[in-house]
């Protein structure tokens, strides 16, 4: 039996772009949680080491907000990469095929990439005021 390349490639792109939505929750998650297990080690410290707590806080978390915008990209590409291939079964003629629903940009995963920055910008000025003062 005969195996359609573009079938198996659609699967594969598919469990890709699933792998990626996955690790997007998963690293805001594990960024949540250290943040929080610091908050509870570190939770007598006072200036200027609560100010550098506060900033290394601030960085870790605009630098997940990056991370996230990264993944977040990559699985918008291989979305568009999916449409691609049912654009092509439908211009073929199969019957049956749907389009899958695109999320599209300025949708909740834009959101919170943009509270994750703001949320390290906060930080970061944070632990710069408890430093200055």
């Amino acid at each position: 039996m005969k195996q359609d390349p573009l079938a198996t490639q659609y699967a594969v792109l598919s469990e890709r772009r699933l792998h990626f939505g996955r690790m997007y929750w998963q690293n805001i998650g594990l960024l949540c949680i250290g943040l929080i297990a610091a908050a509870a080690v570190f939770r007598d410290l006072v200036a200027p080491w609560l100010g550098l707590a506060l900033l290394v806080a601030g960085v870790a978390t605009l630098l997940m907000s990056y991370i996230a915008t990264r993944l977040r990209g990559l699985e918008v590409a291989y979305e568009k990469l999916l449409g691609e291939i049912e654009d092509s079964w439908i211009a073929a003629g199969i019957s049956g095929i749907r389009k899958a629903p695109v999320s599209g940009a300025g949708g909740a995963r834009t959101t919170v990439n943009l509270a994750l920055a703001f949320a390290g910008a906060l930080l970061c000025v944070a632990g710069a005021i408890v430093l200055l003062r």
